[in-house]
């Protein structure tokens, strides 16, 4: 039982980790390659969902604290 739960644990820290690995991507590659990550109003926003992401794969590591052994 405690291999399926952890299965299950670890499926839904990948999720999140990719879904922070998606915050990221959006707030500094795509700016970064449109040319606008200088902009005055788009640092605050890069910095933001930076930190969004950050916070996400910060979530997926305390999922991955609910391991059993």
């Amino acid at each position: 039982m405690h291999m399926i739960h952890n299965a299950r644990v670890q499926l839904i820290a990948t999720a999140l980790n990719n879904l922070a690995l998606v915050f990221i991507v959006a707030g500094f590659v795509a700016p970064f390659v449109s040319r606008q990550l200088l902009d005055v109003g788009r640092v605050s926003l890069t910095f933001a969902w930076i930190c969004v992401g950050i916070l996400v794969h910060m979530v997926a590591q305390l999922a991955l604290g609910r391991l059993k052994q």
